[in-house]
């Protein structure tokens, strides 16, 4: 399965559960967010990351392979067009960059398979632009064994 959380720099920023409705008979979203920044969000289907002091909050779905094999990867994301400049998405293993762009439409991104090795780790992490206002997304991201 995946690991969610938060990165800055090099900071990990651990998610917690965001607060429900706080009016009586509204249905509650369950939602992600963190202690810092309750602009910065993230739930099953749309992500919200975040610009803190100058440094993107980017929120990172993280898996690590339990055995060795080829992982095909594709990452749906569908950036408001109320967003300035778009959101960034990486793919990395173990840490070292595989691909990485900005997008600004809606987007399905097929990556050629990976080859991973037990305790790999490959994230896809998701960023604002230079200016984060707007910056939100709707997101699908899905991993296949592809061997």
């Amino acid at each position: 399965g995946f690991d969610r959380f938060v990165r800055v720099g090099t900071e990990r920023v651990d998610f917690t559960l965001g607060p429900g409705q706080q009016t009586g008979g509204v249905p509650w979203t369950p939602y992600l967010t963190t202690d810092r920044d309750g602009w910065l969000r993230m739930d099953a289907e749309f992500l919200q990351p975040s610009m803190w002091d100058g440094v993107p909050a980017e929120i990172v779905h993280a898996y690590t392979a339990p055995d060795a094999m080829n992982v095909a990867v594709e990452i749906r994301l569908a950036p408001s067009v109320e967003s300035s400049d778009g959101l960034t998405v990486a793919l990395l293993r173990n840490g070292d960059a595989l691909a990485e762009t900005s997008l600004r439409s809606a987007t399905d991104l097929r990556l050629p398979p990976v080859a991973v090795q037990p305790g790999d780790v490959l994230e896809v992490v998701l960023g604002p632009g230079e200016a984060p206002q707007g910056d939100t997304s709707d997101y699908r991201i899905t991993l296949r064994r592809a061997d």
